[in-house]
């Protein structure tokens, strides 16, 4: 809620102008569920995984309420380029919007998946065949939605 509430003030000209609209909710596979996110000490790292959102810190834990990004894009309109940065939950979020091709934006973006389904953070991964199944998971999601080409970025 703070984050909304500072989200709104800061950007009050531009909600105004219906150009930005900020909902409060976190990404899930499920939609109008009351989920579990844990806020860390560092914002970057907060999550609705508590072992993402430990990385950063001191956690606490907060519920919110759920929504697939099919979802929103359902409501709130096709955006023509998405950018997906949420901690370990970007492939849940792509994968909502598997059989909805009619509501992909013509660009997206997305981590690159860095949380086994084990829980383990890929930059605590040893084994480079684990980390590379990793990395393809997301550009096989991707793919599957009908995305064919891909660049690469290291973010460090």
């Amino acid at each position: 809620n703070d984050l909304v509430e500072k989200g709104q003030e800061k950007f009050q000209k531009e909600i105004k102008k219906g150009n930005l609209q900020i909902v409060n909710c976190a990404i899930s596979e499920l939609d109008n569920q009351k989920i579990s996110f844990f806020v860390s000490e560092l914002d970057q790292e907060s999550s609705v995984n508590e072992e993402m959102a430990r990385n950063g810190g001191a956690v606490k834990k907060v519920e919110v309420n759920s929504s697939t990004l099919s979802t929103l894009f359902k409501k709130h309109g096709i955006p023509y380029y998405c950018k997906i940065d949420i901690e370990g939950y970007d492939n849940v979020a792509l994968s909502t919007l598997k059989n909805n091709n009619e509501l992909l934006p013509k660009y997206i973006s997305a981590e690159i998946n860095n949380l086994s389904d084990e829980g383990v953070i890929s930059r605590k991964i040893d084994d480079e065949q684990q980390l590379f199944a990793l990395w393809t998971s997301t550009l096989d999601i991707l793919k599957s939605l009908g995305y064919t080409k891909f660049k690469l970025v290291d973010q460090y």
